[in-house]
């Protein structure tokens, strides 16, 4: 180490360590910090070199901290973390600048709307930003107050909470569904697939089908046999112009359910591998607005779940109200002022179609 004890180490090169300690993952790492993959490793060999003690174990396909490294690492993470709080609250103008949310497309429906407008009805000052993505939230990079993400809720640069777990089940047309009497009859459809996969690396047929039949049965119907897409509301459309059917959550489904399009043959709802979470930066001080609007999705979450699998209905109802309708709120929405809330629709548009934002 320098002969000088109270001189700090670079810290650019520190920096690079804590990121890539952080997402265990030199590219991730890169990509958060927004430079070269070889920047990365010029920056921890200058970093070991400095203070003369080995922090990683490098092989051709991982990192890993060596012992030193997970101490050094536990100690320097705490400092950035009050760093970027410190700056965030001596930065943030929460009186000018709009609460930027960030939503995955299945929830853009008229329920996250009237909470945003809830929000604004709360706080009247407040503006709202909200952009629809599936993409991954890195509040390191992206300039993000608030996010709902759906997966397993692991976030290195995020706090996470579970909102709430959804339902997923085979669906198809009114019309193919009259040739599927059993699950048996599954075997000789088209199935649709998805690249999603459980964390133990399952496809989302074998999943559905190792809950209801076993893994006998999974192994049959895990074999290839449609095409792979890689967007669930086109999933949803696919199907509707095919005799296809297909593993979906019921959040995406929900809209052709209620109206018929679209039903569930066998009625076998399972909860879903993965569910949607709220995530909050862990370097930034949380705004009041944040707080009081992640308070508004806890309180209303129940208005997202699923009914269990014995109420939903596998076939066409016209009754809205014993159907899952996930538009809670609606009235919040038709008094309140819209005046503040901007929302930036994906190309496709085929979530939110029926987002009202006026």
């Amino acid at each position: 180490m320098s002969d000088d004890a109270s001189k700090l180490p670079p810290l650019n090169s520190l920096k690079v360590f804590d990121a890539v300690a952080r997402y265990a993952n030199m590219s991730k790492a890169a990509a958060a910090l927004n430079i070269a993959p070889s920047s990365v490793t010029q920056h921890l060999r200058k970093l070991e070199a400095y203070i003369g003690v080995k922090l990683l174990t490098r092989t051709a396909n991982s990192i890993a901290l060596t012992q030193e490294g997970k101490r050094y690492s536990a100690a320097v993470r705490p400092a950035f973390d009050i760093l970027a709080a410190a700056t965030s609250s001596l930065l943030s103008q929460e009186d000018d600048e709009p609460l930027r949310v960030s939503c995955v497309p299945t929830l853009g429906n008229s329920w996250f709307a009237a909470q945003l407008a809830a929000l604004e009805e709360r706080m009247p000052g407040v503006s709202i930003q909200c952009n629809f993505s599936p993409v991954p939230v890195n509040f390191d990079r992206d300039h993000v107050d608030f996010a709902i993400r759906y997966g397993a809720g692991t976030y290195p640069d995020a706090d996470s909470e579970l909102l709430f777990l959804d339902k997923v089940a085979p669906v198809c047309t009114p019309l193919t569904a009259r040739l599927i009497k059993t699950a048996d009859d599954l075997l000789k459809m088209a199935r649709l697939s998805s690249p999603d996969a459980t964390a133990e690396g399952h496809s989302m047929w074998y999943y559905w089908a190792n809950a209801c039949y076993g893994p006998e049965f999974a192994q049959k119907i895990d074999v290839f046999k449609g095409p792979v897409l890689n967007c669930s509301r086109f999933i949803v459309e696919a199907l509707k112009v095919g005799e296809s059917v297909a593993i979906t959550d019921h959040m995406t489904a929900s809209p052709d359910l209620r109206q018929g399009l679209l039903v569930a043959p066998l009625g076998q709802w399972i909860d879903a591998p993965y569910g949607y979470h709220l995530l909050t930066p862990k370097r930034r001080m949380p705004r009041i607005a944040t707080k009081q609007l992640k308070d508004l999705l806890k309180k209303t979450a129940n208005l997202l779940k699923p009914p269990q699998s014995t109420e939903l209905r596998s076939h066409r109802t016209t009754d809205v109200a014993d159907s899952c309708d996930y538009t809670g709120g609606r009235s919040a929405l038709s008094h309140s002022s819209h005046r503040a809330i901007s929302i930036q629709r994906p190309d496709d548009g085929g979530a939110m179609r029926n987002l009202l934002c006026h």
